[in-house]
């Protein structure tokens, strides 16, 4: 079985290989394909900010925005094109906050994205926060999720216009 390091690099993977790999996905279940992608376990984290590049305009997104944006709906925002990125150990709580799907589901989603064609890129897998602050800074258009402790040099978005420390913020 081919295990591939995350999300971004097996959809990569299957888009360029689309027409052979189909078949074979038919037979065996793409899903069974994809089990050794996912299993992260979330760690214990006050606060998950959602970032973007700080040169970015946004300074606030709804919560229903946010979550077309991380299902691959929008593909623009006041900021330009979208390029997504993800910190692994938040994916199962982040998106369950945001979109109502765990993390396995999320991932299903996305492979009926790019096998139907979509304009927008999955988003980039990083395990290490550092790792991503650098691409999200260097990116722009780019949002991500993170620990607020984590975050470096990046806009800090409010969502439905609450700061992640704010009672009530709606990912946790």
């Amino acid at each position: 079985m081919r295990r591939f390091a995350n999300v971004a690099t097996a959809v990569e993977w299957m888009r360029t290989r689309r027409r052979s790999f189909l078949p074979t996905c038919a037979r065996v279940g793409l899903m069974a394909l994809l089990m050794g992608l996912m299993g992260s376990t979330v760690p214990a984290v006050g606060q998950v900010a959602v970032v973007t590049n700080p040169e970015s305009p946004l300074q606030n997104l709804s919560l229903d925005e946010l979550g077309r944006i991380y299902l691959g709906q929008t593909a623009m925002t006041g900021a330009g094109s979208v390029h997504l990125a993800e910190f692994g150990p938040l994916r199962d709580m982040f998106y369950g906050s945001v979109v109502g799907m765990a993390e396995r589901q999320f991932v299903r989603h996305w492979i009926g994205v790019v096998f139907r064609g979509g304009s927008v890129d999955p988003p980039v897998l990083f395990a290490d926060a550092q790792e991503l602050c650098d691409f999200v800074r260097d990116e722009p258009g780019a949002i991500a999720f993170l620990p607020l402790p984590d975050v470096q040099d990046l806009k800090v978005l409010t969502i439905d216009g609450m700061n992640p420390s704010d009672d009530g913020y709606p990912i946790s």
